[in-house]
């Protein structure tokens, strides 16, 4: 037996519930990040961008830019690699 009775207590925080309902708990926002080129990407790219510099072409230049910042994928797509429309990769024969 208790040797003392304790008087009764208030709580003013509401008891903890789970948010089960869509939209009855805090907006929760996602921030994508582009994700980092692979290696290979980066050599692709350094290469693409000095070979475009040496063959003074600005459009395969920017290319390896693109490639290597990871701003366009690489390989390319398959959409992209079979297209209609000339490429920026151009190859000398002699």
């Amino acid at each position: 037996m208790p040797s003392e009775t304790a008087e009764p207590t208030q709580v003013d925080t509401p008891t903890q519930q789970a948010n089960t309902a869509p939209g009855s708990g805090n907006a929760v926002h996602v921030v994508m990040q582009p994700a980092n080129p692979s290696f290979g990407q980066k050599v692709v790219g350094y290469a693409k961008e000095v070979r475009g510099t040496v063959l003074k072409k600005p459009s395969l230049k920017e290319e390896g830019v693109k490639i290597r910042m990871g701003e366009e994928p690489w390989p390319p797509s398959p959409d992209k690699a079979h297209t209609d429309e000339p490429t920026t990769d151009h190859t000398e024969t002699n």
